[in-house]
């Protein structure tokens, strides 16, 4: 059951995907009308699943679940997983990649291996203050307050020490 992401409790669970570039108009529509079908739709155990999607900055996906209201659990997350590999498939894109992080610079979102966080963080690509994309925030509260923060507020801070000024 499709609940409008800003009226869905801020205790929902969430799942977070991101997309390596901006997506287009074409991507944004077939992205945004699968979703809608799918959370329309979405069941767990038989029983809807009061949910809700949104894209954030061109480029990534919440998927959250009330829980409160929803029975949620391995196959109905499941069924959200495989929606995303058929996007991915479809449109040709990569949406799943956890191994990849997500930082602002200049008004550009850029996208960093997690392998090469020390590297970047040592050639000063990257500084404690950079805005980093908490994708593994894991309720509509954590999306609202702290998606976008400086790194050295996650738990990437620990790599900072390592740089030198």
């Amino acid at each position: 059951m499709f609940i409008p992401f800003n009226e869905i409790s801020e205790n929902s669970r969430t799942w977070i995907f991101a997309s390596e570039k901006e997506l287009n108009e074409v991507q944004l529509n077939e992205i945004t009308l699968t979703l809608k079908t799918f959370t329309e739709n979405w069941q767990s155990h038989n029983q809807n699943v009061h949910s809700t999607f949104q894209i954030i900055e061109k480029r990534f996906i919440v998927i959250a679940a009330d829980g409160d209201k929803s029975d949620i659990s391995g196959c109905g997350i499941d069924k959200s997983m495989h929606v995303m590999l058929e996007l991915e498939q479809k449109l040709k894109l990569s949406l799943t990649n956890k191994s990849l992080l997500f930082f602002k610079q200049k008004q550009e979102t850029i996208s960093i291996p997690l392998l090469s966080m020390k590297q970047a963080v040592l050639s000063n690509e990257l500084s404690p203050d950079t805005l980093y994309y908490n994708t593994l925030a894991s309720t509509i509260e954590e999306v609202k307050k702290s998606f976008c923060i400086p790194a050295q507020y996650t738990w990437l801070k620990k790599y900072f020490v390592f740089q030198t000024n």
